[in-house]
């Protein structure tokens, strides 16, 4: 009889707290859609950071990415992406134990008439990574492995970046999608 009030009170227990939240207006934060759409990436095609951040970008359903800058309503234009090596520590007989990469990435967003939305702005992505001379090559692949996956993130960085701008919409009133 003591074992089912115990299951009875923590059933009871754990069912109101669930309710408790609700009731406070307690709610997992959402993911902001991306309002500067269509968006025209300025970068060259051939990089491989440009290419990544297009298709990022087209995972959400609400981005439109123009082919030129004459259809887009922003522009993004990326001004540097790029990996920075620096030892960081070195063992007692002067061999290289660690490696921190830095990936720095630099964007402006621009409105369609040229005026800047978002000013030149960086995003910074830092790894320490062990290194072993003795397996050279398998660290220069996980080297690799490692910048691609800090690509990926400063990506995600940017995309937040992207988020958190609220372009002025002067022509339309958004809660109501009316002209003015």
């Amino acid at each position: 009889m003591s074992l089912y009030l115990l299951n009875l009170r923590h059933l009871i227990v754990s069912s109101t707290f669930p309710l408790l939240l609700l009731g406070c207006g307690f709610h997992l934060r959402q993911v902001q859609p991306i309002l500067i759409t269509p968006l025209f990436i300025e970068a060259p095609q051939q990089q491989v950071f440009a290419r990544m951040l297009r298709r990022a970008l087209k995972e959400h359903p609400e981005v439109t990415i123009a082919d030129n800058a004459k259809d887009a309503k922003f522009r993004l234009k990326l001004i540097s992406e790029g990996l920075d090596r620096k030892i960081q520590t070195l063992s007692t007989d002067g061999r290289v134990r660690e490696v921190t990469l830095r990936d720095n990435i630099s964007f402006q967003v621009f409105t369609q008439a040229g005026e800047e939305l978002l000013p030149a702005t960086s995003v910074n992505v830092e790894r320490v990574v062990s290194y072993d001379d003795r397996y050279a090559l398998a660290k220069v692949n996980d080297e690799a492995m490692v910048y691609k996956e800090m690509q990926e993130d400063g990506i995600r960085l940017l995309i937040l970046r992207l988020n958190a701008l609220h372009p002025e919409l002067p022509h339309e009133d958004a809660a109501h999608g009316e002209k003015k």
